[in-house]
């Protein structure tokens, strides 16, 4: 068992590189597991910021002056984002309402069909399983 951990560790960790590259990943997860919901905006700001920026140097290559390619993406992001705001949330939010009210009529279905399966497979399914199921 020794030799084999020996070889595993000599075949991928004999580079000191690849030992950095593990503490870093290993660090970042780390990070990521404790203060994620904090770090959740910055790395969404740095993801929007980075595609922003594409964007611009998109518009620059095709001769655009630099202030107008800022204002075009910046016009761009806030018009996406208002679009989102008033048009998409609320269609998201009605169809979520409508699932949760829909709850109680899916539950009762699953528990008709749970009650059916005796009927249906009685070499499978006995009433006693179908009874303790329901309950849980």
């Amino acid at each position: 068992m020794k030799k084999l951990l020996n070889d595993f560790f000599d075949r991928y960790f004999h580079d000191e590189e690849s030992i950095i590259l593990v503490i870093l990943l290993s660090a970042g997860l780390i990070i990521l597991l404790l203060f994620g919901s904090i770090l959740a905006p910055l790395i969404a700001a740095i993801i929007i910021s980075y595609l922003m920026q594409g964007l611009v140097n998109l518009l620059l290559r095709q001769r655009m002056s630099t202030k107008l390619a800022f204002a075009s993406v910046y016009i761009l992001f806030v018009g996406i984002f208002t679009m989102l705001l008033f048009f998409v949330l609320p269609q998201v939010w009605n169809q979520l309402r409508r699932m949760l009210d829909d709850v109680p009529n899916l539950v009762n279905q699953a528990q008709e069909a749970l009650r059916n399966l005796p009927e249906n497979y009685p070499d499978v399914f006995s009433e006693q399983w179908v009874q303790q199921a329901i309950i849980v």
